[in-house]
């Protein structure tokens, strides 16, 4: 049994990755939803979205990464079509805030990036016993 340790380094950063994304998200986004002047009630609805997105798709996408079969494994087609989507539209959203005053747009980049998160998240999480053997994973 080895322990991988670069294989570890990096799915480290998809961990670190999601971490920063949601600290920086939940302390900026309810700050630009005030600035269109939404009623605090509101702005609690759009926060609560990603929770809401959190507990309706990341189970379903665990149970599809624990059944799919490609050649780059089980995990890596949804880190691969989840992460970039998500980190275009988390960086869109601030873009749009102050460029696009549009709140249409703004909720928009929101959803998706939601989404997107919703669809790496889980794999990311389950990635690390797959290249982890059973007795290592406490050091991972």
């Amino acid at each position: 049994m080895k322990f991988d340790y670069k294989k570890i380094f990096l799915l480290g950063f998809g961990f670190f990755g999601i971490s920063l994304i949601w600290s920086v998200y939940n302390s900026y986004v309810p700050i630009f939803l005030r600035e269109y002047e939404l009623p605090l009630w509101l702005v609690g609805l759009v926060m609560t979205f990603d929770n809401i997105v959190g507990i309706t798709i990341q189970p379903y996408v665990g149970f599809l990464s624990d059944r799919t079969r490609t050649r780059f494994g089980r995990r890596i087609p949804y880190l691969m079509i989840g992460a970039p989507i998500a980190a275009i539209f988390f960086s869109l959203i601030p873009v749009l805030h102050l460029v696009a005053p549009s709140f249409t747009l703004f909720i928009t980049a929101i959803i998706i990036m939601n989404i997107a998160m919703a669809i790496f998240r889980t794999p990311t999480v389950a990635l690390m016993p797959d290249i982890t053997p059973s007795p290592l994973r406490s050091k991972a």
